[in-house]
Formats: C-alpha cells, sequence, structure tokens
C-alpha cells in the first residue's frame, strides 16, 4: 500500500471484497475496482505491521479510530519511521451508545485534516463495516479496556454466575453461547449473537451491508470535497459472516485464530 499511488488512503475495517463489489458502483460508478489478497492478514494487528512497520511513514497522517495501536507499535521489530502524526479519533469522538466511532464524526474530522495537511498523504480508517452494526443499534463492546483512556464514568456491575458460565461457554463455541443466553433473554438488543439469534446469518450480513453502504456515502463526500487528489479505499482484512469452509463463526471472536478463508483474505482495492 505504502509503494501505490494516492492521495487518501480510505481503509474501511473488516471489508471483504464480494459484498463491496456488489455495493460501490451506486457510489463510485466510475472507479476502478480490483482484488487484492493478503496471504496471510487476518487481523488490524497483522496489517498495521506487515504495512507500515519497516516502512518510511513520515509523509503520512494517519486518522486512527482504534485506542490500541500505540500498543501495537511498541512491539514492532526492526528500523521505522513513525507517522508524521496519528489523529486518535477515538480519543475526542468515541461513541458511549453506539460503542464505536461514528462514520460522519470520521469523515468530518477527516475532511478539516486533509485541509490542515494538504502536503501529506492521510489514511482515513473507518471501524465500519465491522461490528458493531449501526443498522442494528449499536453493540456494546469491552468499555473496560478503555477505562485507561477515557475514565471510568459507568459503574462496574457485578458479574453474575450466570454470566461467567456464558462468558466460558462462548471461549468453547459461540453458537451453543448464543443459545444459550438467548433462551436465558441475556443478549442485549444490539449484541451480534442476538442478531443472530433473532434474524439468522441474513440479519448479520444485512447489518454488514448497510453500514458498508453508509461509509461508502461518507467516502463519497470526502472525494466531492477533493476531486484533485487520488483516493483509494481498501481494507485491512475481510469477514467471514459465518460463510467460511473452514470453521463458521459469525463475528471476529479474537479468542480463536480466525481462518485463513477467501472471505477474510481477499478485500477490495478500489481507484477512485
Amino acid at each position: 500500500m505504502i509503494d501505490e499511488e494516492w492521495d487518501i488512503l480510505v481503509i474501511f475495517d473488516s471489508c471483504r471484497y464480494d459484498i463491496f463489489r456488489d455495493t460501490y458502483k451506486e457510489y463510485f460508478p466510475n472507479a476502478k475496482l480490483t482484488k487484492a489478497t493478503n496471504k496471510y492478514i487476518t487481523s488490524t494487528e497483522d496489517w498495521l505491521l506487515n504495512t507500515f512497520s519497516n516502512k518510511d511513514c513520515s509523509n503520512i497522517v494517519y486518522m486512527c479510530p482504534i485506542y490500541s495501536l500505540r500498543e501495537w507499535i511498541k512491539n514492532w521489530p526492526g528500523e521505522h519511521k513513525f507517522f508524521h502524526h496519528v489523529i486518535e479519533v477515538w480519543r475526542t469522538h468515541w461513541n458511549r451508545e453506539m460503542e464505536t466511532v461514528l462514520p460522519d464524526d470520521m469523515m468530518k474530522l477527516s475532511i478539516n485534516t486533509i485541509k490542515e495537511y494538504d502536503d501529506k498523504r492521510i489514511v482515513i480508517h473507518f471501524m465500519q463495516p465491522h461490528h458493531p452494526y449501526m443498522y442494528w443499534g449499536g453493540h456494546k463492546t469491552k468499555t473496560d479496556d478503555l477505562k485507561p483512556y477515557l475514565g471510568d464514568k459507568k459503574p462496574v456491575k457485578k458479574i453474575s454466575y450466570k454470566r461467567k458460565f456464558a462468558d466460558f461457554i462462548e471461549g468453547i463455541c459461540p453458537h451453543l453461547f448464543w443459545r444459550f443466553t438467548g433462551r436465558l433473554n441475556m443478549l442485549p438488543e444490539w449484541n451480534l449473537g442476538y442478531i443472530w439469534y433473532k434474524h439468522g446469518r441474513d440479519g448479520v450480513v444485512k447489518g454488514y451491508t448497510e453500514d458498508l453502504k453508509y461509509i461508502l456515502g461518507c467516502a463519497k463526500k470526502i472525494h466531492n470535497q477533493f476531486p484533485n487528489k487520488k483516493m483509494v479505499i481498501s481494507a485491512d482484512h475481510g469477514e467471514e459472516l459465518g460463510d467460511g469452509k473452514i470453521h463458521k463463526i459469525y463475528r471476529m471472536n479474537y479468542k480463536l485464530q480466525r481462518p485463513k478463508t477467501k472471505q477474510v483474505l481477499e478485500v477490495p482495492w478500489c481507484e477512485v
């Protein structure tokens, strides 16, 4: 990615090639789309390491929605030049209700950043279409991980034995976890497991696709502001969405090794 020609690189997190291919033309009818294959990259951390480590990134401004970026970079091997500037969008625009950085906030900040750093290359990293799906109202994530950065503004609830047992089951078999907790009414409405439990895989794909359309619209608005800059839309990795051949999972489960299926490894490279 570093060696390719672009002024603005838009990264859609967990964006798989096939669903992007069937969606993008409504927003970028004249864009050139090709398929890129990450042979072994199955996570954002892997992508960052393999894309930017040991590369000269001193002319890149990175719009970051992920609080763990700096911790990952500390462990990079070898020599590398850090980005010219990292704008940690999650610090100022973490939405506590949706538990993510919203696309509109990323879009507005990106437009201002491109104007401010007109002579730099800009990487804009949208968290979507990675869950939580805005279409289904968001998703409660591990907010506890953000306490050192955002402050503990929410009371810590005591974890029941029933919830502990459910979490134990999740580590063994996500499908069994969702069936177990769904029947006990322990899944909040915005949880991915709840979506699968109530709407099946079609509901998961629906949320993913609608969020992808939303951020394509945001990317289009950014491009309209800077028509003379070359924009490329790509992704850090894809997403299984439950149709992989190795084992079926309906979300990114970091307790398991992510499967190296084509749905995860194939991503778009769309030159606007």
